[in-house]
């Protein structure tokens, strides 16, 4: 089966780019990709025309069995993978919808009043969300395409080599690993790890991460000295073996963040067996169980996430436990040559000629 992927530019950092060269070598299909949007140094105005020609090159002359489009829910991007998918279908391909980002404000606005190229997306053959609330959204809005749960991937590389069996259960080192934003709970994690250290001062925070706004690491740092906390260190994004490393020397991850899709660090921290206390947002708690794994917690107050990462601190048998429970679900379900043979699955299920 021939499978033409429709995906950013490589070139940028992203959350489809990164998804798709995971899942890039455990193709067992014949699979191709094509670009949209903007390229670096080039906004995404100047390349619709051109893009949209090599699309429909592709489409003729490549001769795919199924076109997979990469969505987000906000309205710019539904109007734009709704015309490629339309294009698609009426050159008699299959398609199938994964939806990435997710603007909540506006899927409450289109369930109460759904607009005509959200129903574009019904002439899929599946669609794919990444949590169980966005699958619930899209049948208030009337689509009726089936809709699957999917998941963002733990490339197999990045943990190969990694041995389980080394954790204790003893909590020095607590790991935040994300991008650098006030959403993603920066200034929670801080303020959690303030209060902690007043009971175990051995403690030390990792802040593994960047932003583009570079003011607004500044007022971070600035606040982590205003507030004369210790032990904090800011080591900027990391990748590749730096990354390995970061989970390696790290006891338990910390994410109370307000919004998410399903954050990768969060399944990668699982399969580095580490505890996570995150919060309930997104796809990660359709695969996750609450005090087995971790804790998701409901609160913003950084006292409540205090007081669970205490309890683990004071009882490292069952930090051992639940770090052990996550990496054993996280190498079962997350590694990107199962998600790459899951996905490959359901599109000969859905996709084939009726």
């Amino acid at each position: 089966m021939k499978v033409l992927i429709v995906t950013p530019s490589p070139k940028l950092t992203g959350g489809v780019t990164f998804y798709y060269k995971g899942l890039d070598a455990y193709w067992s299909n014949d699979v191709t990709y094509v670009t949209y949007g903007r390229r670096p140094n080039m906004p995404a105005l100047i390349c619709v025309v051109p893009d949209l020609m090599v699309y429909i090159c592709k489409l003729l002359f490549g001769r795919p069995d199924v076109v997979i489009v990469n969505p987000s829910f906000r309205p710019y991007q539904l109007k734009r993978d709704g015309l490629y998918l339309l294009l698609a279908r009426l050159m008699g391909k299959k398609v199938v919808s994964l939806f990435h980002g997710w603007d909540r404000t506006y899927s409450r606005r289109m369930e109460l009043r759904p607009s005509r190229y959200v129903g574009w997306f019904n002439k899929s053959a599946f669609i794919y969300v990444l949590c169980s609330d966005f699958k619930k959204a899209l049948l208030r809005m009337g689509i009726h395409a089936p809709i699957l749960l999917a998941t963002t991937e733990v490339r197999d590389s990045l943990v190969e080599d990694y041995d389980n069996t080394q954790r204790t259960g003893e909590i020095r080192n607590l790991l935040f690993l994300a991008r650098i934003d006030k959403r993603k709970g920066i200034y929670e994690t801080i303020e959690t790890f303030a209060l902690l250290k007043r009971k175990y001062p051995c403690l030390t925070l990792n802040i593994c991460g960047d932003s583009d706004d570079r003011q607004f690491v500044q007022d971070v740092k600035d606040f982590v000295a205003t507030k004369n906390i210790k032990d904090i260190v800011f080591h900027g994004a990391v990748y590749g073996q730096e990354k390995i490393q970061a989970f390696k020397d790290n006891d338990l991850y910390i994410l109370p963040t307000y919004e998410e899709g399903m954050a990768t660090s969060q399944l990668e921290a699982m399969a580095f067996g580490l505890p996570v206390i995150s919060r309930p947002e997104g796809g990660i708690k359709d695969h996750f169980e609450n005090e087995a794994m971790g804790y998701l917690i409901d609160s913003l107050d950084p006292h409540v996430y205090a007081d669970k990462i205490g309890f683990l601190i004071d009882h490292p048998d069952v930090c051992k436990r639940m770090g052990n429970n996550a990496f054993q679900y996280a190498h079962a379900h997350f590694l990107a040559s199962s998600v790459a043979r899951k996905f490959e699955t359901d599109i000969n299920i859905y996709c084939h000629e009726k």
